[in-house]
Formats: structure tokens, C-alpha cells, sequence
């Protein structure tokens, strides 16, 4: 019995350590983190590169990459997709939900008039991310480098204030590996206080 009970603390313990150990990304200015994927690299963070931290750039430019993370290193693999995340935020001209989520259906349908083999195979729709309303759509398109090379994107925008967060997974299609991964970060997403 006491072995028994020794063996359960030990799986608590290593459950609460890992839980704790993992990193996160904190934007206290716009009220938004997700945790840090283990062992990626982490590129374009804004809060390191910008000297202000508040909003005045994002309402200069109306977007802003808040930070990106590379499974590898994009210059080591030039002849192939890096699975990539990247988080934004962006100026939200509408008022409703209702006219944000017909904004995200309307420019996910019309990607294709700008990238090659534009496909939507799952059509924007309606979630909730942290409490949070958010639309999600699944695209793929080619990318003509050193080969053709096929990708698809995950797409997360989730409206808070007047802005609204986008959250892209990038991977070569047909070798999503990163699928649960990604998962995982999307339920880790905090908004709000």
C-alpha cells in the first residue's frame, strides 16, 4: 500500500513539475499568452524588439507580428516548408462578431486570387478559444522555391477590443506531424485578465 501511494505521489509530482516547467509567452499589453513550443526557435518576438510597450504601433500599422516560432532553421532547409507558427495582431474594424466572422469567410475565400492552388478544406468556422469566440479555417496552397511544394495552414483569429488575434500553423501537406502539438497551444491561449 505505502508503495502503491509513493508511486502515485511520484506521477503527481512529475505532472505538476512539467506542467509548471513549461514556458510562456505573456503580451500583458494586449492581454494575451500561449505557451512556448519545447525545442523551436523563437523569431520576431515583438515585446524584445519593440521599445514600447503598449499598442501605439499596432495603431500606426494595424498589424503587428507579435512573435513566430521555426521547428528548425529555415536557412538549414531551404527546399522544404518549416513548420512555423506565427501570432499577429491586428486592427478589427467591426463591431459584432457576427461581422468579423463574415470578414474571415469573405478574405479566406479570396486568398485564392493571390497564392497558387488555393484550397479551403475547412470552411471558416465558429469556435471558442479561453472563453472566447474565434474563427478557425484549414487552407492549403503551393509554393514554387527550389521544388513545388505543397503546404497547408491552420487559421485561428480570435477578436478581442478592437483587435484581433491571428494564429497560423504552417506545415508541408500530407506530413502534419505537428497536429496534437498544435492542439495543445491553442488550448493553452489565455485572453483577458
Amino acid at each position: 500500500m505505502i508503495k502503491k501511494l509513493k508511486i502515485v505521489v511520484l506521477v503527481l509530482v512529475f505532472n505538476i513539475t512539467t506542467v509548471v516547467a513549461q514556458k510562456i509567452f505573456k503580451a500583458d499589453v494586449f492581454d494575451f499568452s500561449i505557451e512556448k513550443p519545447k525545442n523551436w526557435i523563437e523569431a520576431n518576438n515583438y515585446l524584445k524588439e519593440k521599445p514600447k510597450k503598449d499598442t501605439t504601433y499596432l495603431k500606426e500599422h494595424k498589424k503587428l507580428m507579435l512573435l513566430s516560432f521555426y521547428k528548425f532553421d529555415v536557412r538549414k532547409h531551404p527546399e522544404t516548408i518549416v513548420p512555423t507558427i506565427e501570432v499577429y495582431v491586428i486592427e478589427n474594424p467591426t463591431e459584432t462578431f457576427l461581422q468579423f466572422e463574415k470578414s474571415v469567410e469573405k478574405t479566406a475565400n479570396e486568398l485564392g486570387k493571390y497564392v497558387q492552388d488555393y484550397q479551403l478544406l475547412i470552411n471558416p468556422t465558429e469556435i471558442e478559444i479561453n472563453n472566447q469566440k474565434a474563427v478557425y479555417y484549414v487552407s492549403t496552397h503551393t509554393l514554387t522555391a527550389a521544388r513545388i511544394i505543397k503546404f497547408s495552414r491552420r487559421n485561428y483569429q480570435i477578436p478581442y477590443r478592437n483587435y484581433f488575434f491571428q494564429i497560423i500553423f504552417t506545415e508541408e501537406y500530407g506530413k502534419e506531424v505537428d497536429k496534437k502539438l498544435f492542439d495543445d497551444l491553442i488550448k493553452s491561449i489565455k485572453i483577458g485578465k
